[in-house]
């Protein structure tokens, strides 16, 4: 009897070795899961950030053309004030 005893017991003890591996396996895969689903979520964010750079670049783009419009229009004006200022300066000469 003591021999079965033993047998039992040492089946008792493999069987909560396993239990105990099966909860530490269990709780490793969860911890897996949660790392894979923050990467994934860190994938999402990068896909929204390239989508924002993208709008961004086109904000940009329009900007830029906006602003060598308004470049184009200064220098213009810039050129008949001084086209003026030189006239008007001969007309003096002229005159004088």
């Amino acid at each position: 009897m003591g021999d079965k005893m033993s047998d039992m017991d040492r089946i008792y003890e493999r069987l909560e070795r396993l239990e105990k591996t099966a909860i530490e396996q269990a709780a490793f895969l969860g911890e897996l899961r949660r790392r894979v689903d923050g990467v994934e979520q860190i994938l999402g964010d990068i896909h929204e950030l390239r989508s924002t750079l993208v709008r961004l670049e086109g904000r940009m783009e329009v900007l830029l053309a906006r602003m060598n419009t308004w470049q184009s229009i200064v220098w213009a004006l810039l050129t008949i004030v001084i086209g003026g200022l030189i006239a008007a300066g001969f007309k003096l000469f002229e005159g004088g």
